[in-house]
């Protein structure tokens, strides 16, 4: 018998390689979608299957078995792709699909990568070490990291730390925030948020803030979003009357998640539900669920799958308004969705995206950027490579103060009110040489 698991995280990432010390002049696109499918919980024999999907045609190409059971995560990386299935951490070719790595590794539950490390959230069967440390390029496990006291979920990197959600087993009654030094690997402290975030799930970094979605538990009616202020580190509970699942991804001033069995958005400037069906319930009351959803940020649009766990999945494409634009094939039990973007310079674009210089590239604390023309008031915001929010800002100013961003690369996109987009990568690095 195959356990029902809850925790694919889609992690969008963008993708562009780039010298160290060259200025980025960079376009980007979204090159695949990944897929990963769990199977039929019922045939211990139906096991995960990893596809690719053209994001244009919607067609879709299988490349990985893995014989385990059920799927927890996958997170695209620049060219890798790594996968959480079980008791197997995978890691292959985003371009020849080369399977590059494997190890066995039992109670898989989140990825997150942060410079030249993996990071494995456990939860049961392990009974201890939440949270596991690899290298990036070769999957040796490096540490254990000391000091969590139970099973771990969602992570984000936000100015030199680590948070990851420990919301506990199925039984737990209060939710945890661990906070881990990026560089040690070493606990600094694990924060009782209180009996509100039971259920803590999936981290976001809104401007100074780590937001967490606590999923709902059985047999409650509420969900809670919780805010954890790395300033002040002050926390602030978000009580709604509806039943949350994960987060998806945050846009902007919107969070996307889980809502009602279907897809809902929560404003964070007032944390009012904008909406709680921007993507109605595909069918909960014939068993029919989401089984996991991912937010396109350059094209705002969803990639989502649906399946009632034993007989079929389906693939769907959504607007940002909730209209469904397309469909595609997915295995059934479809948890975890991951986008591979790439750069595309040189490929003739949509005459409302510019290029964007920015300089210097690396950079440590400031970084100024050059459109190639006069703009006025404009937006901008920084993103990490798993799509998360890291900074915003507006106003004129053609330079922005990256000082709190961990070391890593990032994208920078700049729009304004008129609909000119820029978007280009840079490397934060705590020692770069800035002129």
């Amino acid at each position: 018998m195959k356990t029902r698991q809850f925790f694919g995280m889609a992690l969008m990432m963008i993708v562009l390689p780039m010298g160290i010390g060259a200025y980025a002049q960079q376009t980007l696109q979204l090159n695949q979608v990944v897929v990963a499918s769990g199977g039929a919980f019922s045939d211990p024999d139906d096991y995960v299957t990893v596809s690719s999907l053209n994001p244009v045609t919607l067609v879709q190409q299988n490349f990985a078995t893995i014989y385990t059971q059920a799927v927890q995560d996958i997170l695209v990386d620049g060219l890798d792709l790594f996968v959480a299935a079980t008791d197997s951490l995978m890691m292959y070719n985003l371009d020849t699909y080369e399977r590059l790595d494997a190890i066995a590794l039992s109670g898989l539950s989140q990825l997150y990568t942060a410079g030249d490390y993996v990071f494995v959230s456990i939860q049961y069967p392990e009974t201890s070490g939440f949270l596991r440390v690899f290298k990036r390029n070769s999957l040796v496990m490096l540490s254990e990291v000391e000091g969590i006291t139970d099973e771990s979920a969602g992570m984000v990197a936000f100015a030199d730390k680590l948070y990851v959600a420990v919301p506990g087993s199925w039984t737990s009654t209060r939710g945890k925030l661990a906070v881990v030094d990026l560089n040690s690997h070493q606990l600094i402290e694990e924060i009782d948020l209180g009996e509100l975030s039971t259920g803590i799930h999936s981290l976001f970094v809104y401007e100074n803030n780590v937001i967490a979605v606590c999923r709902t538990p059985w047999g409650v009616e509420q969900g809670v979003i919780t805010v954890y202020n790395t300033e002040d580190k002050t926390v602030a509970h978000n009580v709604f009357d509806n039943v949350f699942g994960k987060g998806i991804a945050v846009f902007g001033n919107t969070l996307y998640l889980f809502v009602d069995n279907g897809i809902g958005a929560i404003d964070l400037l007032t944390f009012e539900m904008l909406d709680p069906a921007v993507i109605e319930d595909p069918g909960s009351a014939s068993f029919i669920y989401f089984a996991d959803a991912a937010f396109d940020h350059l094209n705002q649009q969803f990639f989502a799958t649906t399946s009632d766990y034993f007989s079929f999945g389906q693939g769907h494409v959504f607007g940002q308004e909730g209209v469904e634009t397309g469909l595609f094939e997915a295995g059934i039990s479809p948890e975890a969705i991951g986008l591979d973007y790439r750069d595309v310079t040189g490929i003739e674009q949509s005459k409302q995206v510019y290029s964007l210089i920015l300089s210097p590239n690396p950079a440590s604390n400031m970084i100024r950027f050059e459109t190639g023309r006069k703009i006025g008031p404009f937006d901008a915001i920084v993103y990490s490579l798993h799509g998360q929010l890291m900074q915003k800002h507006q106003g004129y100013s053609d330079a922005i103060d990256i000082s709190s961003l961990p070391n890593g690369y990032y994208i920078l996109t700049i729009s304004t009110p008129e609909g000119m987009t820029s978007m280009a990568s840079f490397v934060k690095l705590s020692q770069a040489n800035e002129r």
